[in-house]
């Protein structure tokens, strides 16, 4: 069954987001090496249940980002178009 295996929460001011959920949750974040504004987030252990995801720059309104684990793309968005939905 496909899980989410990353998340990403738009932020206006990522650093000030960071220290929010390191603070809050206890998260380990660190910026990514890219050459956009992105952190990956650490969320626990391997050991435990859960997904890592990341905290971008918000450039427009924008909604956290779920991303989901599929054995064949294409396979899949033949399911997602088939439930109504639309592949961008």
């Amino acid at each position: 069954m496909p899980r989410v295996v990353h998340f990403e929460i738009p932020a206006g001011d990522p650093p000030r987001a960071v220290e929010f959920y390191e603070k809050a949750f206890g998260w380990k974040i660190s910026q990514w090496g890219g050459p956009q504004e992105y952190w990956l987030a650490e969320t626990g252990p391997e050991s435990e249940p859960g997904t890592h995801g990341a905290i971008s720059r918000r450039t427009s309104p924008g909604n956290v980002v779920n991303t989901i684990g599929v054995p064949s793309v294409d396979e899949y968005v033949r399911k997602i178009e088939d439930a109504g939905g639309k592949a961008f």
